[in-house]
């Protein structure tokens, strides 16, 4: 697998940065990165109780910060800590709808939400064309989809 373009990271950068940062604020959390998977929930479950703790003040949001290696990746390592915040966030959120689990179809579910997000970012900028988004669409759809 070839590493997306510098163009199409930028634009997924762009918008998680700013996504990551509403969630935060929306929810008053602060986040913290670790590269010990057992210390990081992995499951639906776990990531909404530790979301509920995190919003009370009682914790920081964890998110897994090892196997970041850019050889290993198709955005940059920047763009992936981003995204697997993001992600967890909509684990989170998405828990209490039945839909933030990491069975198969949740799974499937939120990365295509995550696919769509980047798609709507570069759609409602001035700056990048329908091209762009669709490109930026289909990389995350490929990437992410793909994994799943």
């Amino acid at each position: 697998m070839h590493p997306v373009n510098e163009r199409l990271n930028n634009i997924v950068f762009q918008c998680l940065v700013r996504t990551q940062s509403d969630m935060m604020l929306d929810n008053e959390l602060t986040l913290s990165y670790s590269p010990d998977e057992l210390k990081v929930p992995s499951t639906g479950k776990t990531i909404h109780a530790m979301w509920q703790q995190a919003k009370a003040g009682e914790c920081p949001f964890i998110v897994y910060s090892g196997a970041n290696d850019s050889s290993n990746l198709f955005f940059s390592p920047q763009v992936n800590l981003l995204y697997r915040t993001v992600h967890d966030f909509d684990h989170a959120i998405n828990y209490s709808v039945n839909r933030g689990t990491t069975k198969y179809e949740d799974e499937l579910y939120l990365n295509c939400l995550m696919a769509k997000r980047v798609y709507d970012w570069a759609m409602c900028s001035d700056y990048y064309t329908e091209q762009d988004a669709l490109m930026v669409f289909f990389a995350m759809y490929h990437d992410t989809v793909g994994q799943v």
